[in-house]
């Protein structure tokens, strides 16, 4: 069979049928007499790459009349093909009895109408052939060979590292190469998983090289490959769709990282905010005003005259859809605001008296009727949060160290426990809000600002310090499972 790489040879009609009366094997091919050129020795060469072959390509010429012609000159030329943007040769050539091999060589017919090159088998795994051509006398001939994939030098496994959703599945796939970088085929894989610590249940089910999620948590499978070990994770997570700011825009995706697009495009748009239909978004553009956008991305400004406000930051939607709150901030300071969808209506949150500190991030809790927002405090002391009622003003219980504060559809309240200075901190809740006790989730780990609950309040999402992964954490147990393809994601919202 000849390969792609014949295409670049170039051979008249009668030369094409020469070559290919030629590739019969290592014997004649052609009765005596018979003019033109035939391989009379070392097609069909087949071994491993860089194998010298122990049989020279021998051709011989004759003239239109039958006879042998010495003294020609008989040109060898391997083909290449390309390797990362370089040309590399399929083969080598040497006059037999030389060592120094060259892509291509030309040789002269001896007494007997006959030129002989060895071949070296070059590093590109395929079917190729060698061009052989006597240019004086319009003839050409191919010689046929095979190399084969050296032995497994490399050896991967993919996914390496994924997520899953409860009872889906996925199939872990294999490669294996040659030092040469050819496939190689691999051998059969067993799989196991670590010990799961207790008192959680295995994350996942094995079957051959299926893997299924079963119950949430983190695995680490170890693939058993021809003597080879390598290991793959999993995390298995909750269903959802997330909103996330990355590099130039919105991302959307599902949080076992399907469905992954670009939905808004604009440099260091970031902090969305679902609507409660899912087909809409509150975010702050890269100017630092607000924007409300479609999953077509066409976008618009929420405020469509801002006034003294140059920037809109952390714009939340009720859960009802019917007002944004965000935080408006002037050259002076910042205070808690809301307004209508359609940009309408905006004014400072009911109950709220404004002082000479900036006070931002407003969430709502779920009944719409008290709102949770930072508070900065004096120079000196360290940023807060404060919850309000929105029908008396009044401040429900005191004030708690945090910062970025998100209420959550069950009645928590998740914050990040960093001062203004800083742009994170643990991860807490208060479950009562109101009482001014909170405690720890996510492992004490160091997460960035912007959080966000899941519809059923058991999970929240975050930004990891440590790992630059957003990760999901179950507030019941305070496990935080990684989304491992989510390092250059920020801020992520959940519906």
């Amino acid at each position: 069979m000849f390969n792609r790489n014949l295409r670049s040879f170039s051979l008249s009609p009668l030369a094409l049928t020469f070559a290919l009366a030629a590739c019969g094997g290592d014997g004649p091919t052609q009765s005596p007499g018979q003019p033109g050129m035939a391989v009379i020795a070392g097609a069909g060469a087949a071994d491993s790459v860089g194998v010298p072959i122990a049989t020279a390509v021998v051709v011989e010429v004759r003239d239109p009349a039958g006879k042998k012609v010495p003294g020609a000159q008989v040109q060898f030329r391997a083909g290449s093909v390309p390797q990362r943007g370089v040309a590399v040769p399929v083969a080598s050539l040497a006059p037999a009895g030389g060592t120094e091999y060259q892509p291509a060589i030309t040789l002269t017919t001896d007494g007997g109408g006959r030129a002989s090159a060895l071949l070296r088998l070059g590093t590109v795994a395929g079917d190729w052939a060698i061009e052989i051509t006597a240019p004086a006398l319009g003839y050409a001939v191919a010689a046929p060979f095979t190399v084969r994939p050296g032995k497994m030098a490399r050896l991967d496994v993919q996914p390496r590292d994924t997520a899953v959703y409860q009872d889906a599945s996925y199939t872990l796939r294999f490669t294996a190469e040659d030092r040469f970088g050819n496939a190689v085929a691999t051998p059969p894989a067993t799989v196991t998983m670590s010990p799961t610590p207790a008192p959680f249940p295995d994350p996942v089910a094995i079957a051959g090289v299926t893997v299924t999620g079963r119950e949430f948590g983190r695995a680490e499978l170890f693939v058993t490959i021809g003597g080879s070990v390598l290991t793959t994770k999993v995390s298995v997570v909750p269903r959802g769709t997330l909103l996330a700011g990355g590099p130039g825009g919105i991302y959307m995706l599902g949080l076992d990282g399907s469905g992954l697009r670009r939905v808004v495009s604009e440099v260091d748009a970031n902090s969305p905010r679902w609507f409660p239909d899912g087909q809409s978004f509150v975010f702050t553009g890269g100017n630092g005003h607000a924007y409300v956008a479609g999953l077509d991305g066409a976008t618009r400004p929420l405020l469509p005259n801002p006034g003294n406000l140059i920037r809109e930051l952390w714009a939340h939607p009720s859960r009802d859809g019917r007002w944004i709150y965000f935080g408006g901030y002037t050259n002076d300071s910042g205070n808690p605001y809301r307004v209508r969808p359609d940009g309408t209506g905006m004014s400072l949150v009911p109950g709220f008296t404004p002082d000479a500190v900036t006070q931002a991030h407003p969430t709502v809790s779920p009944q719409g009727d008290r709102v949770v927002y930072f508070r900065e405090g004096k120079l000196g002391e360290r940023v807060k949060v404060r919850i309000q009622s929105m029908t008396t003003g009044e401040l429900l219980g005191p004030d708690v160290p945090g910062h970025g504060p998100e209420w959550g559809p069950t009645g928590m309240i998740a914050f990040i426990e960093a001062d203004a200075g800083n742009r994170w901190g643990k991860l807490h809740v208060m479950m009562n809000p109101g009482s001014g006790f909170a405690f720890d989730v996510g492992a004490l780990r160091d997460y960035w600002l912007g959080i966000d609950w899941s519809p059923d309040g058991r999970w929240i999402v975050a930004k990891s310090t440590e790992t630059s992964l957003l990760e999901v954490v179950d507030v019941p147990t305070g496990r935080a499972i990684p989304l491992p393809f989510t390092m250059n994601l920020y801020g992520p919202a959940w519906h």
